[in-house]
């Protein structure tokens, strides 16, 4: 979606919207967008693609607290998926 322009720019403009609104979940935009020196929803979407836990989850070697909130909505699973890739007991 976000390589089409035009679907880019819609998703831009319904999360600038949601981020003049003051909703909740547009924080996490709200705060990428300045992090990461962008004005464009899309392009921090973009940006964001690289960071994953998923090639280095493994090799992590000391014992590890992951939590996870009741009722999460922004970030659902998350911590379900880094706590499965570590590799310990």
């Amino acid at each position: 979606m976000l390589k089409d322009i035009a679907a880019a720019a819609q998703f831009d403009e319904a999360v600038m919207r949601e981020i003049k609104a003051g909703k909740t979940d547009a924080w996490i935009f709200a705060n990428g967008l300045f992090a990461f020196g962008t004005e464009s929803p899309s392009e921090y979407t973009r940006l964001l693609k690289p960071y994953s836990m998923r090639d280095c989850a493994g090799k992590i070697n000391c014992k590890m607290l992951v939590v996870d909130s009741e009722n999460v909505q922004d970030l659902p699973r998350q911590a379900m998926q880094l706590y499965k890739a570590l590799d310990f007991p």
